[in-house]
């Protein structure tokens, strides 16, 4: 599958230096903050009481929820991830590891209903992922280029259902014996270019250790984003609100 590498961030060192010239108070409070020591109790980000339950949207979820109840079958916030593989292939490795990311993280089995004209996510249950397969590589050479940017354009323009289609859409393109291309459509709703790194990173993680019958190594996760979109409309809430809402207000 496709390299992902690690890199250490520019002026890691500069940042060190930084650090070592500050005196001992300021180091001190430093190291409270980012221990999160003296934080308010409020500001506190725990997994939500009732997770079986409908919970609220983000911030910017119900942003984009608004917009696609204007307009329901544009694409335009579908992500498309194209993912070139070389070599052999085990399709059923490949759909065990589609079907790990998705278990792993709520937001690609999450869907969004309205409820009294207030839109709601509902997280379902693990699910079997459906890795649609194409075969290109009995098709004439000269024709594969075309008819593959053929099925990538009509993948992008797919549009979702955000009430009932699952987040993630996967397609595996076969152009030759050793030459196979994964088509993943995402939602914008629940995911952004951030999110979707950590997804291809996992998924080479998790089909590794398909392959090689090993376990993954990754560590659970504490938190999921319905948690933080919880935690968010309790945070942003009454007089914060208002004073938020208030502040725009004046400034639009």
């Amino acid at each position: 599958m496709n390299e992902l590498k690690e890199s250490r961030p520019e002026g890691s060192s500069e940042r060190s230096a930084d650090l070592r010239g500050l005196s001992a108070v300021k180091r001190a409070l430093l190291e409270k903050r980012l221990r999160g020591v003296g934080r308010a109790a409020e500001n506190t980000l725990v997994p939500r009481e009732n997770p079986g339950q409908p919970g609220p949207l983000s911030c910017a979820q119900e942003r984009l929820w608004f917009l696609h109840q204007l307009a329901p079958n544009s694409p335009l916030y579908n992500i498309l991830v194209p993912i070139r593989l070389t070599g052999a292939l085990e399709a059923t490795a490949l759909r065990k590891a589609l079907e790990g990311v998705v278990a792993r993280h709520e937001a690609l089995r999450t869907r969004f209903i309205s409820q009294a004209d207030e839109p709601f996510q509902i997280v379902d249950p693990p699910r079997e992922v459906d890795l649609r397969e194409i075969d290109l590589s009995r098709e004439p050479e000269p024709d594969r280029a075309g008819k593959y940017q053929e099925i990538v354009s009509a993948e992008a323009h797919l549009p979702f259902d955000l009430s009932h289609d699952p987040m993630l859409r996967a397609l595996l393109v076969k152009l030759a014996p050793e030459e196979h291309r994964l088509i993943l459509s995402i939602h914008h709703i629940v995911s952004d270019g951030w999110s979707t790194d950590v997804l291809l990173r996992e998924l080479l993680l998790l089909y590794r250790a398909q392959i090689t019958h090993e376990p993954p190594t990754l560590e659970p996760l504490p938190i999921q984003y319905a948690d933080f979109a919880a935690w968010q409309r309790t945070h942003l809430s009454g007089e914060r609100m208002e004073k938020e809402r208030a502040w725009w207000g004046n400034e639009l």
